[in-house]
């Protein structure tokens, strides 16, 4: 049993840390991957999976999920450009669910929109000492905008929350005005709240 902090990097699912944890055969699927993990790196710390085409079918985030779940330790997730949709999103919010210690969460350039965040609001709610969120290059729109200020008033970050990067995502004035109301209690770091590009 390992007793340290880990991180773990699959970009585009070929293992890149774990210390020799992963070393051999890289042509093992997603659900091989996180079984190995959470075996071997029950305390793992940080996954960065970007670019592994999570997404791409629900049959894959099905996979996934399950394992992501029993990451209990983890406090830092990087899913970018996994081609996460509404579908795949209903999916990792089931995973989410348990990984509670989240301070710092990646996704984007994904496809999430409003019905996505809708998908995860329940797991983002739980995520109580959450402080970076990165949604930039979806496609969240003032649904998307109005969910995660939902989120937020439930919950998300409510007194840690202090950096959120939702550029690129075709949020209007009235969007923006939603999240601003919702985080009306944050204790946000100067200037590193909205990078909202319209």
């Amino acid at each position: 049993t390992f007793h340290m902090d880990f991180s773990l990097r699959l970009h585009s699912c070929h293992a890149t840390g774990a210390q020799k944890v992963f070393a051999g055969d890289r042509s093992k699927d997603i659900a091989e991957w996180m079984s190995i993990a959470v075996e071997r790196l029950p305390y793992l710390k940080s996954l960065d999976m970007d670019g592994c085409k999570l997404g791409r079918t629900v049959n894959i985030m099905k996979n996934f999920s399950p394992y992501l779940g029993q990451l209990r330790s983890l406090t830092e997730l990087s899913l970018q450009s996994n081609a996460i949709d509404a579908n795949a999103c209903s999916e990792l919010a089931l995973g989410m669910q348990h990984t509670t210690f989240l301070s710092k969460l990646r996704l984007r350039n994904n496809h999430i929109d409003g019905d996505g965040v809708r998908e995860l609001h329940v797991a983002l709610t739980k995520l109580c000492s959450l402080r970076y969120l990165n949604m930039a290059d979806n496609v969240l729109g003032d649904d998307g905008a109005e969910m995660l200020a939902m989120s937020i008033v439930d919950g998300m970050g409510r007194t840690s929350l202090c950096d959120l990067d939702l550029s690129n995502n075709g949020i209007t004035a009235a969007g923006e005005q939603t999240l601003a109301d919702a985080s009306g209690d944050l204790q946000l770091e100067d200037g590193m709240f909205f990078d909202i590009a319209l």
